[in-house]
């Protein structure tokens, strides 16, 4: 059902969206697209920080949505870059106190650290995770 409704959902300009499998190399395969992304939409000095949040927040979905795809899609925003990490599932992100002895953890800590705002949106059989990463 949820791959459906996904695949319904307005998407964004070709070139500026990755359909990835809940498989382990997703979030290598994400920080590959960012990476080669962001240069065409004048972006490149926010590759560091962009990738690491991509492979973060796909890494997330990979963890709590491993029945079905997720799309990780790139916006020109005003003030820098747009990104959405939909998926399947439908629990939503939770900040939890960081274990700084635990192996995981603190990704969204990190991730909201590097941008600008960060938030979700709940979707009939899935959500969105956004990060807003502003030109420097």
């Amino acid at each position: 059902m949820c791959a459906g409704a996904l695949a319904e959902c307005k998407r964004p300009a070709a070139g500026l969206e990755l359909r990835l499998a809940p498989v382990p190399p997703a979030a290598a395969e994400a920080r590959e697209f960012v990476r080669d992304r962001l240069p065409v939409l004048g972006l490149f000095h926010l590759a560091e920080n962009a990738t690491l949040v991509a492979a973060e927040l796909v890494t997330n979905s990979l963890k709590y949505a491993p029945e079905g795809p997720i799309w990780l899609s790139l916006h020109l925003a005003g003030v820098g870059l747009l990104m959405e990490v939909q998926d399947c599932s439908a629990r939503l992100p939770v900040f939890r106190e960081p274990d700084y002895v635990a192996e995981s953890g603190r990704g969204l800590h990190l991730v909201a650290a590097l941008c600008e705002s960060l938030g979700w949106i709940a979707l009939d059989g899935g959500k969105v995770i956004w990060a807003l990463l502003e030109k420097e």
